[in-house]
């Protein structure tokens, strides 16, 4: 049985994935029977029915698509478990978590001190948004399991780069203008808009479209994840207000997002 799988996107290979991330993709009708897989290092790739391993998902997916009718919430015990777990696994994540409020930090004290408090307060959190989004891209390949390589940064991360920053600068002077409206607005704009950077990296977004998409998927499954939503933020808006958790803090929020989307993506 293969171990790695290359999906046939426009021409190019999208990989590697792993036998539940095509799973995934199956049951979020992102692949197809006719869609074109590369098993391996496979020079040619076949449709995706006609691998074994595979086509067993098919069937697997009209019988549950059929039967199920949403998604069955996770308590949020068991998401921080999870997280916490990808965290001890991964490291790196937390280096790169620290990292990324350190230079936050110190672009934040020159831009204050440059431009003033407001100014330079909102100019440094629109920074440290989009970093977080590009840190939620990569932990949601980590999360899957796939690679990092230079074919990853220049075929996949830097092509959505400009929307990520984009849509980062939009969302945090939302939620910027939400924290002094009373806190309530930037919540709600943080709830609605959490899975933003996952929809542009999956599906190649623009920034409407993806806002658009994290809404209907928050909306559709309010009554069951809001809540949990909800929590991470408070949870999350915490330890930035405390700083020095951050590194541990930032790879299970986004590892906690990486597993909901990845969820209620197959429902």
């Amino acid at each position: 049985m293969a171990q790695n799988y290359y999906i046939d996107v426009a021409g190019a290979k999208d990989g590697p994935h792993d036998l539940l991330s095509i799973m995934r993709r199956i049951r979020a009708q992102k692949v197809g029977p006719e869609t074109r897989i590369y098993a391996d290092d496979a020079p040619e790739g076949v449709p995706a029915e006609q691998i074994p391993e595979i086509a067993l998902f098919f069937s697997k997916n009209n019988t549950e698509a059929a039967s199920r009718n949403d998604v069955v919430s996770v308590p949020l015990t068991t998401v921080l478990r999870d997280a916490l777990r990808f965290t001890f696994d991964h490291n790196i994540m937390t280096v790169y978590a620290g990292g990324m409020v350190l230079l936050t930090i110190l672009l934040s004290a020159g831009l204050i001190g440059a431009l003033g408090g407001v100014i330079g307060g909102m100019l440094s959190w629109i920074v440290f948004v989009i970093f977080h989004y590009i840190y939620f891209v990569c932990t949601l390949r980590i999360y899957r399991m796939q690679p990092f390589s230079i074919d990853f940064m220049n075929r996949q991360l830097a092509p959505i780069l400009p929307v990520l920053f984009f849509s980062g600068i939009v969302l945090a002077l939302m939620m910027f203008g939400g924290f002094l409206l009373l806190v309530i607005p930037a919540l709600i704009v943080s709830v609605y808009y959490i899975f933003v950077p996952f929809f542009i990296y999956d599906r190649r977004m623009s920034m409407i479209e993806a806002m658009a998409a994290s809404r209907l998927l928050v909306q559709k499954h309010n009554r069951k994840y809001q809540k949990v939503f909800e929590l991470l933020i408070i949870m999350h808006v915490g330890s930035l207000i405390l700083i020095f958790p951050i590194p541990v803090t930032m790879p299970m929020f986004a590892a906690s997002l990486a597993r909901i989307y990845e969820d209620l993506s197959i429902s």
